[in-house]
């Protein structure tokens, strides 16, 4: 259990700080880093995910403004 849980944090750690810990003895490292792997992929597809709707939504406002405010240009 305590693979799960504290596996993927002590994960991130260097070789050394991991091994000062007693909980290295009873965990199975490549589990944990796994673990943690994939919730950084998934982590890091929800930040871009939001990073996009954020900055596609700014642009889309600027645009709409501009477009509204006749700045564009004519389109002929």
């Amino acid at each position: 259990m305590w693979t799960y849980i504290l596996g993927p944090f002590l994960a991130l750690l260097p070789q050394p700080w991991r091994e000062a810990f007693a909980f290295q003895r009873n965990t199975h490292p490549g589990r944990a880093a796994s673990l943690s792997g994939l919730l950084e992929s998934i982590d890091a597809i929800v930040v871009s995910a939001y990073w996009y709707m954020f900055v596609m939504t700014k642009w889309v406002e600027r645009a709409a403004g501009a477009a509204a405010e006749g700045k564009l240009g004519s389109v002929t």
